[in-house]
């Protein structure tokens, strides 16, 4: 009869299937090899910036601003209002500003959650536009702050005043509204005729058209026009450049957390909890081994897991030996590091099945094709409850 293993999943000593084999490598080039896999699963998608309703919404307070800053003092004449006009003008022009500041969040929200899918060009193309409005109507209040305190100091109690006369207080509010409008208006025509290009366009992320543009761009300049340009073209470079990082760290830090869920799942499905009963295995009390039952004379094989460390002496260093050990750890699935040492030295520790241990403990004696493995020394070999590392990594 073929014998039954409990918990299955995992042990065997081949590479690990599904994804997480590859958000186990934690060298540098895998690592921007999954994110890059990682991305074209899940980015080769357009995905549309939905910021037009909230602009939209924006500008329709901006002329309900204008119309009621004009219409108050006409609705409130002859003291019909408990304020004053100028009084209900200013908390309107404070409430707009208030709303104004609440849809530039929402906006970044969006911009960021869409620079986070890789389009980083429109992202660059439209900041300044929409954050200008909120900028341009904190202006006008420190404006109305001056202007207020100019008309209370020489103008509310003093009949020679040239501009009391002419104006009123409110009047100037209406005035400062209607300016800061004119100015806010054509970043909004700017910004709503790119973003809705930007739609109509469905292109791909940045992140995938990089180097088709930068190569168009070079073949099109000609040689004395690159030398004109090249302090240009440098500081766009690095601005690109740097998008480019702060996506690549952003992504990374949602990587990582994808990372940490998919080890727990991971540890979930390997290690068998203390004091679970089943009838198809025998559980010790020791946590975390894994147990495979033999039916052929009801006798139990148990495996455990096992830590060891070990430096390698000899001709180690500079015949990819590190890379070696890292693929053969990774082909009887352990976890660890290996590194080089001042020594001259290859060091490290693995863990994992105690029956893969040895297995790896024998290939270090041959190591890579070109090292000559004079000796090998293994210390602090010890049964342990659980893993210490998510993936064999190739330290520096």
């Amino acid at each position: 009869m073929n014998s039954q293993e409990v918990d299955q999943v995992g042990t065997s000593s081949g590479p690990m299937p599904g994804p997480e084999r590859p958000l186990l490598q934690s060298e540098g080039a895998d690592d921007l090899t999954f994110a890059s896999s990682y991305s074209r699963l899940h980015a080769r998608e357009f995905h549309r910036l939905r910021t037009i309703p909230i602009v939209v919404v924006q500008i329709c307070i901006c002329v309900l601003l204008v119309v009621l800053v004009f219409a108050i003092p006409g609705i409130c004449a002859h003291d019909k209002c408990h304020l004053s006009s100028f009084s209900i003008a200013a908390y309107i022009h404070i409430i707009v500003w208030c709303l104004l500041w609440i849809a530039d969040h929402r906006m970044y929200k969006e911009h960021e959650r869409h620079r986070n899918h890789g389009y980083l060009e429109l992202h660059r193309m439209t900041n300044a536009l929409h954050k200008a409005p909120k900028y341009i109507f904190s202006a006008g209040n420190a404006l109305l702050v001056i202007l207020m305190s100019i008309w209370r100091d020489y103008c509310l109690d003093s009949p020679t005043c040239p501009f009391k006369h002419s104006l009123s207080d409110a009047d100037y509010v209406a005035i400062v509204a209607t300016l800061e409008v004119a100015f806010t208006f054509p970043f909004y025509a700017i910004y709503l005729h790119r973003v809705i290009n930007f739609n109509a366009a469905e292109h791909l992320p940045d992140v995938f058209q990089e180097d088709r543009l930068l190569a168009s761009y070079m073949n099109s300049q000609s040689s004395v026009q690159m030398l004109h340009r090249e302090e240009i073209d440098a500081e766009d470079l690095l601005e690109r450049q740097a998008d480019v990082i702060t996506y690549l760290q952003d992504h990374n830090r949602h990587l990582n957390r994808r990372l940490a869920d998919l080890t727990a799942q991971l540890q979930t499905i390997l290690f068998v909890p203390s004091g679970l009963n089943t009838s198809h295995a025998e559980v010790s009390p020791t946590q975390g081994k894994r147990i495979c039952m033999s039916s052929g004379e009801g006798s139990s094989r148990m495996t455990t897991l096992k830590h060891v460390e070990f430096e390698v002496h000899g001709q180690v260093q500079g015949v990819f030996f590190r890379k070696y050990t890292q693929n053969k750890a990774k082909s009887l699935s352990l976890v660890g590091f290996c590194r080089n040492t001042i020594r001259g030295t290859v060091e490290g520790a693995v863990e994992g099945e105690s029956d893969q241990i040895d297995s790896m403990k024998d290939w270090l004696y041959t190591g890579s094709p070109h090292s000559r493995v004079s000796k090998v020394d293994f210390r602090n070999e010890k049964t342990i409850s659980s893993l210490s590392y998510s993936g064999f990594s190739v330290r520096h």
